[in-house]
């Protein structure tokens, strides 16, 4: 048996310290970039299924990861199709797949995740400005928002289910931005942005409150957004880059012939034509030219289906991570290069709405001339990460009122796997219970009218408006008067489950295992 013994651990010191095949299929933390793709396994089931139609518009069938309708924030709509959440090495992810209209709708969370916490809203006892540029934005002397008005102040009066009690708060949103919004600035930049924002429930208004960071490009990708590459111009007949007058002259020498015209507009066809001038004519002084470089001008998407893919750059901002976020520390970093709050020698101009409130622009004797440069003092306190894939064109219809409830062979959320997913770790969510609860609905840009989306049971209703808050009178009800709870409900214990011991702490176990096991023999 000694001999044995021997043998056995000889082979394990020798054996490369890698998971056995019982646990190699085992779940790894994902990727986050807002889709459930190669991480079903990770997040198993659905712990919500959407019941209800959306009164809050409805995707035009624009797959662009982006834009949900026609363009950036015209014709779309947002809806909750399902949501996945699990927890796994100390940090809890969740995939809340559906759509976000691009108009500043709200993807609105609150978290239930230990003692303590509220049951109702009230905005006088909690922090102000969450999401503050929803409401008026910074408060004075940064900005004009005197009340420091936020998100909790507009659902004021807002009471949960029973047994919820909400610790942190969180909120998405995204659409166009800009910086040097003051007209007579040449620097004046445009560019979409996914922003999030975060308040802490647990001590009044003291508790933390922070807009955490944004994206620049879809799907948790650190890009930029910037003018892509144009390799050829329609209408630039004699193929030398640029649509110009010796372009006529090909046209006038090949009228009414079958001549094959170099880029040539798809649409015209049979023998050269007048169509063909008049193509010409559109495109006039259009030119070949490279993609737009990191300090160049921002590109905002449009269109249907939209042109995001052709906007995103094909370099990757330095130094920031798949689904890291934009903040002010990165900003002033080297990888950013702003020297400080003024904007000056940003690498890129849309870094510089991380930025905080330029103190030449503090303290206006009119508020509203604040922060002319429009900089938002992002600050990612919580470690959050984000992503959001925005080109579901299936899940639930649009519908304009009652019934409200699914029809079989046309709604189909249980096949909507793209959407907002985060990530954020488990010790800033404090003293955790046996459960993470999460409450999920889509709110409007005002914090101030909810939507009929919400994650748990479902409200098979209107939307809800304004009833349940504080808003010209008091709240009509509460959560406890839609039947079901509105929420979900992650157990800890089932999902601690997916961490599996290092594989060097594995080869330890068995080492130990047969020690003891050698121990008994030699004792018997």
């Amino acid at each position: 048996m000694k001999r044995l013994t021997i043998a056995l651990t000889a082979a394990l010191l020798a054996a490369p310290l890698s998971a056995p095949p019982a646990l190699a299929g085992l779940p790894t933390s994902p990727m986050i970039d807002g889709s459930l793709a190669g991480d079903e396994s990770f997040y198993g089931a659905a712990l919500s299924v959407q019941n209800t139609r959306t009164q809050f518009g409805d995707g035009a069938g624009n797959p662009d990861p982006v834009i949900t309708g026609n363009n950036l924030a015209d014709a779309g709509g947002s809806e909750i199709d399902q949501v996945f959440a699990t927890v796994y090495e100390d940090r809890l992810y969740v995939l809340v797949a559906g759509n976000l209209e691009g108009n500043f709708n709200k993807l609105q969370l609150f978290i239930d995740s230990g003692p303590g916490g509220v049951n109702t809203i009230d905005g006088a006892a909690l922090p102000g400005g969450l999401d503050g540029f929803c409401c008026g934005g910074l408060e004075p002397p940064k900005g004009g928002n005197t009340n420091n008005d936020g998100a909790l102040q507009r659902l004021d009066g807002l009471t949960f289910d029973s047994g919820f009690n909400a610790d942190h708060a969180l909120v998405f949103t995204h659409g166009g931005e800009s910086v040097r919004n003051a007209p007579e600035d040449p620097d004046n930049n445009q560019f979409w942005a996914l922003s999030s924002h975060y308040a802490n429930l647990q001590n009044g208004v003291s508790g933390d409150v922070a807009s955490l960071g944004y994206q620049l490009a879809p799907r948790g990708e650190p890009r930029v957004m910037r003018s892509p590459a144009v390799t050829a111009v329609v209408g630039d007949y004699n193929d030398d880059g640029s649509v110009n007058a010796a372009d006529f002259t090909v046209w006038r020498d090949n009228l009414d012939t079958s001549f094959e015209l170099p880029n040539r507009d798809p649409e015209n066809s049979g023998d050269v034509s007048q169509a063909d001038y008049d193509t010409w004519v559109a495109n006039f002084a259009q030119a070949t030219g490279p993609a737009g470089g990191l300090g160049d001008f921002s590109f905002k998407p449009f269109g249907n289906p939209g042109n995001s893919d052709e906007l995103i750059s094909d370099f990757t901002l330095a130094g920031l991570g798949q689904g890291e976020l934009i903040d002010r520390n990165y900003a002033l970093s080297v990888d950013g290069g702003c020297t400080d709050d003024t904007g000056a020698g940003c690498v890129a101009r849309d870094l510089e709405f991380a930025l905080d409130v330029d103190p030449a622009e503090t303290g206006m004797a009119d508020p509203a001339m604040n922060n002319q440069k429009n900089h938002r003092n992002f600050n990612n306190i919580i470690d959050l990460h984000m992503a959001i894939d925005n080109s579901n064109t299936e899940g639930v219809f649009g519908a304009g009122s009652q019934p409200f409830t699914l029809v079989n062979g046309e709604d189909n959320p249980e096949e909507v796997l793209t959407g907002i997913e985060f990530s954020v770790p488990l010790s800033e969510l404090g003293t955790l219970g046996s459960s993470i609860k999460l409450m999920a609905f889509v709110n409007s840009n005002g914090h101030d009218f909810m939507s009929n989306q919400f994650a748990g049971v479902g409200v098979l209703d209107a939307n809800l408006g304004q009833l349940l808050i504080n808003a010209g009178g008091p709240p009509a009800g509460t959560f406890a008067d839609v039947p079901g709870d509105q929420f979900i409900t992650i157990p800890l214990s089932t999902s601690n489950a997916h961490a599996a011991p290092e594989p060097g702490a594995l080869g330890l176990m068995l080492l130990v295992a047969l020690g003891l096991f050698s121990t008994r023999r030699a004792n018997v």
